[in-house]
């Protein structure tokens, strides 16, 4: 998404949300939903970006209890943990294989049958493809901030340049 979007342009905008409290939507106060602040020629994608943060740090803080009082923890929730000494694979397939890589995968099918089972008759009536079996993502994901994964995936220079960023 950030085709033709001067990479300073996306730093600034996240770094705009740094400090920003959303710990009160934890307890259901949807109506006050943050407001995003728009960098001009990005809309979609700062969009997506702080739909992503906030959802991310909502989740975070049903999580950990945090905003409201009376909520408890959610220990059923799935907690990764990054070892910062781990050495990465030195091939792609090595790096998936451990996990260093996670991926996501998901047919047309698999797309539409998630819609139904949620009750959202819109997005399970008008796929993407009149192919089930189509792929539909294939995403993924690491988290490139730890130095030997980083290096692995962009190289050393190419990490030291996202590090200015």
């Amino acid at each position: 998404m950030l085709i033709g979007i001067p990479p300073e342009k996306i730093v600034n905008f996240i770094c705009g949300s740094v400090g920003r409290d959303v710990t009160y939507l934890s307890h259901g106060a949807a109506a006050g939903w943050p407001t995003v602040d728009i960098a001009s020629g990005a809309t979609v994608t700062v969009t997506v970006i702080a739909e992503s943060m906030v959802r991310s740090a909502l989740r975070v803080a049903r999580t950990l209890g945090v905003g409201d009082p009376a909520a408890q923890p959610d220990t059923s929730a799935r907690v990764m943990q990054i070892n910062a000494a781990h050495e990465a694979a030195p091939d792609w397939a090595g790096l998936v294989n451990d996990g260093t890589v996670k991926r996501l995968s998901r047919t047309v099918g698999e797309v539409i049958e998630a819609f139904r089972r949620v009750g959202n008759a819109q997005g399970a009536d008008h796929p993407q493809s009149d192919v089930p079996n189509a792929s539909l993502i294939d995403l993924y994901l690491a988290p490139v901030s730890i130095s030997a994964m980083g290096k692995r995936l962009f190289g050393g220079a190419g990490f030291s340049f996202s590090r200015k960023l």
